[in-house]
């Protein structure tokens, strides 16, 4: 291995402001609903000491529910912004300085969720139908042996995937365990061998980033 192939370049700049511009529609709607909330609380506790009995009870119920549910929607929209934004920032490192490896494919699991939700039983129910295709893949580098696992975008892709097949993976040479199927690769040899490309599918998450060269 080359000296220094695993040291880590600096901060991309450019990559992470284009990473960090997709998620900043979501942040600020949760950020809004969040100090909303709060803002709903400090007006509704402004008034609590002019009632009495139940009123005060009520204001004092109302009132700390709409504060919780701000600071849980600020912090959780801080806390999950920052942590899509660190893995979609790796993804494009990966894509940019990844080294094409080959690895074996060792495990794949399918789970599906179909549920519904009652939010309110007269006047809507929530819908959750996904698919989650992942797979667990062995591959050899710098000496030693990674175990890394990936989620696949395309259940045609995924079906015709079988245990101790030889697939392509890209991998960061300082973050190993980061390793990604190259999935784009294995959807053109899918092509060559004359399977049909499917369609989007629904169910089926999505990047926020393009990352169809890795």
């Amino acid at each position: 291995m080359r000296k220094g192939l695993r040291q880590k370049p600096p901060v991309d700049f450019a990559l992470l402001k284009q990473v960090a511009g997709k998620h900043l529609v979501l942040f600020a709607m949760l950020l809004g609903f969040g100090v909303f909330s709060v803002l709903a609380s400090l007006l509704i506790f402004n008034g609590w000491s002019d009632v009495s009995g139940y009123d005060r009870v009520v204001k004092l119920l109302l009132g700390g529910v709409f504060l919780c549910t701000g600071l849980f929607l600020i912090g959780f929209a801080f806390k999950s912004s920052f942590s899509s934004i660190g893995y979609y920032y790796e993804k494009g490192l990966l894509k940019r300085h990844g080294l094409n490896l080959n690895a074996t494919l060792s495990r794949k699991a399918r789970t599906e969720t179909d549920i519904t939700l009652d939010i309110n039983r007269n006047t809507h129910h929530e819908h959750i139908d996904e698919l989650e295709l992942k797979v667990w893949f062995d591959f050899e580098f710098d000496g030693q042996r990674w175990q890394c696992a990936d989620l696949i975008n395309s259940e045609k892709l995924f079906e015709a995937l079988s245990e101790g097949q030889t697939i392509p993976v890209r991998v960061l040479p300082w973050i190993p365990g980061s390793a990604s199927v190259r999935q784009r690769a294995l959807l053109n040899q899918l092509k060559r061998e004359g399977v049909p490309e499917e369609r989007d599918n629904p169910r089926i998450a999505k990047p926020l980033t393009d990352n169809d060269e890795i």
